[in-house]
């Protein structure tokens, strides 16, 4: 058997796999007793030879890292990603101590690791080196796997629970995916039976996950400013709530990892009590720029109203408007309830388009807006009971600090619709 020196970092290891072999074992797995215990191994890899010692790559895989290496899923290149790298140095004179340094990136020497392509294969002869085309793996960087977990327990995991983590990291990726691309991919891609993994692929994995991993530290650092640094990392802090609420209601937690199943981030609710409850505050009064209308003629709106119910045309020709201008009468009778998702009128649409009397109208317009996010979370700004108790002058203001997806352009010309709403609903 060959002989591996004990080292400080790893202790002393024994030979598990052995992958490939050229007068020694130049590549394999290792594992010392107490790695046993925590089913964790070592991939040693054989970097360079020097008159008195050999230098080594070593680094620590878990096992579902050992078993799509070994199953040939992942190329043997990619098992370094996220990874601290420890250059070994074993000196031929067995009686001398190895000499151990942990790497920095920029001393990480990418031609010693493996080629692309390269992976492992197994046949009745054991396991062996073998190359295929990068794209021939089942996963590359473009993927990332979620985990979810209950920590020291057998207690089942419920599927509604599965559902709600799932859809909030969705929401969270997609939004920050959108903002690196309007073309921005993310899709789900399998899920290992019995289990509650999930893999995705997306278009810009390596900008994603490097969003994820600061905003997860950011929420992890007390005392920070963690609202205003997600909002500049294009992160929602409603989707960041809604998934730790999930995972706080069911006591769970969350393992981002590689594609290759090593865990580079770990969501654990217990940990970040005081950044949770600060987007809870926040949440109360944010709101997402699909919840802002901007329709400046409120009596446009009732217009649109009366067009749906008589089924007459609403358009830009018998407006006037453009057809831009058009949609925003969609989203705003939307946003005050008065339409379905699919532009058909509620029974409240129907209450507004059978009212007579002008004002009444208006009246109802206005409980709408009240009753909406939008104008729910303006009262709240103003800690007014009541939209004519809102000051008109702060919608520039409330939209910069809360709103999410706006511009400051933007924002201030939303502001100008809810000044003119809050004008004309203190006349009712």
């Amino acid at each position: 058997m060959y002989h591996l020196s004990e080292t400080h970092q790893f202790g002393r290891l024994e030979i598990v796999s052995e992958y490939m072999r050229f007068d020694i074992p130049r590549t394999f797995l290792a594992q010392s007793p107490q790695l046993a215990r925590e089913r964790r191994y070592v991939f040693v890899n054989w970097v360079e030879e020097k008159d008195e010692c050999d230098g080594w790559y070593y680094i620590t895989i878990n096992e579902d890292e050992k078993n799509r290496l070994e199953n040939g899923s992942i190329q043997l290149r990619d098992i370094y990603l996220y990874k601290s790298i420890y250059y070994i140095e074993t000196p031929f004179d067995t009686t001398q101590p190895t000499v151990e340094r942990l790497l920095t990136t920029a001393e990480i020497d990418q031609e010693a690791l493996p080629d692309p392509g390269y992976g492992i294969s197994l046949d009745s002869d054991g396991f062996s080196l073998v190359y295929k085309d990068p794209e021939h793996y089942k996963t590359t960087n473009a993927f990332h796997e979620v985990r979810i977990y209950r920590n020291r327990s057998t207690r089942p995991i419920e599927w509604n629970a599965v559902q709600a983590i799932l859809g909030a990291w969705g929401r969270i990726c997609e939004g920050i995916l959108r903002n690196i691309s309007e073309r921005a991919m993310f899709l789900p891609f399998y899920s290992e039976p019995g289990s509650y993994k999930m893999m995705f692929k997306t278009s810009n994995n390596e900008g994603l996950l490097e969003t994820v991993l600061t905003a997860v530290d950011l929420l992890s650092t007390p005392n920070a400013d963690w609202i205003t640094g997600l909002k500049d990392l294009d992160v929602d802090p409603k989707y960041v709530e809604e998934l730790i609420n999930a995972l706080t209601e069911h006591e769970l937690q969350f393992d981002l990892r590689a594609h290759t199943g090593t865990v580079i981030s770990n969501i654990n609710f217990q940990r970040i009590p005081e950044s949770t409850q600060a987007l809870n505050q926040y949440n109360q009064i944010a709101i997402s720029s699909a919840q802002i209308p901007q329709a400046n003629d409120i009596n446009r709106i009732i217009r649109y109203i009366d067009a749906k119910a008589t089924m007459t045309p609403f358009t830009s020709e018998t407006e006037q408007i453009t057809s831009r201008q058009v949609s925003y009468y969609e989203t705003a009778a939307k946003i005050l309830g008065f339409v379905n998702g699919v532009n058909m009128l509620t029974p409240v649409g129907y209450k507004l388009h059978g009212i007579d009397n002008q004002q009444d109208k208006m009246r109802l317009l206005r409980d709408r807006f009240e009753q909406s996010l939008c104008g729910w979370a303006w009262m709240q700004y103003n800690g007014a009971a009541s939209i004519n108790e809102v000051d008109p002058d702060s919608a520039t203001e409330f939209l910069t600090q809360y709103s999410i997806g706006l511009s400051q352009d933007t924002a201030r010309r939303r502001a100008a619709t809810l000044r003119n709403w809050a004008m004309l609903f203190r006349e009712v």
